[in-house]
């Protein structure tokens, strides 16, 4: 579908919604159709495009709420089409998980080892400045990546967002220490997942002052170190 025909959908969705009710609602895919309805009745099976507030129902998106919403059922919807045409006996040939990327020449070469670790993020987006939570895969001195959930963001590519997580660095001691950062960036990749995960690539507008990546550190040394679990640290 062109943005024209995914604009018509989402404002005959908005229309179509329940008068009846002054709960919040959300805009959702499912079934292969998209809908708007209350919160607490989303199936937990849906894909979350975007919470509808009153006063958006009354004054409308922003321009930039718009597009966002655009370009998160741009993206989701082809996903929830297959699903649903797959459940009843159809293959119509595409993955229900695609990759959004930039073109090659815009992403980040990856010059430096990656440290794979588990531990919680925070970001938000310039325009609801909510902080939302995921969980790192993977960060460079330039970069990092981290799963969240679909339904917590409108995040697509070469989106600005904000970041605050914490690093596992060797001090001066030969210590492990956890250093905490708050950083701003770019998307660059967004990967969906099995079930309704996302995996946000994001490179950094200013890098980290060490290599987390080139220590000398193990996936198999982490969990003694940094006294968690080894399987909360397991690549998945």
């Amino acid at each position: 579908m062109n943005p024209a025909q995914i604009e018509q959908l989402i404002s005959r969705a908005i229309e179509n919604r329940p008068r009846v009710t002054n709960a919040p609602l959300n805009l959702y895919i499912y079934d292969g159709q998209l809908l708007c309805g209350a919160r607490s009745v989303t199936p937990k099976d849906s894909g979350f495009v975007a919470y509808v507030h009153a006063d958006t129902i009354e004054n409308g998106f922003s321009d930039k709420q718009w597009k966002l919403v655009v370009e998160k059922t741009m993206r989701l919807l082809p996903q929830h089409q297959d699903a649903s045409a797959q459940s009843q006996g159809t293959n119509i040939g595409r993955s229900s998980t695609p990759a959004k990327t930039e073109p090659a020449s815009t992403k980040e070469l990856r010059t430096e080892q990656r440290l794979q670790y588990r531990q919680p993020i925070w970001f938000s987006d310039e325009l609801s400045k909510v902080l939302s939570q995921g969980q790192t895969f993977d960060i460079s001195s330039r970069g990092i990546s981290f799963n969240c959930y679909s339904q917590d963001s409108c995040l697509y590519p070469r989106q600005e967002i904000s970041t605050r997580f914490s690093v596992p660095r060797i001090n001066s001691n030969k210590k492990m220490e956890m250093l905490n950062f708050t950083r701003k960036g770019r998307i660059c990749r967004i990967d969906g997942t099995a079930g309704s995960l996302d995996k946000i690539a994001v490179q950094f507008t200013d890098s980290l002052p060490f290599k987390p990546g080139e220590q000398g550190l193990s996936k198999d040394d982490l969990p003694e170190r940094l006294k968690v679990p080894k399987a909360a640290l397991a690549v998945h």
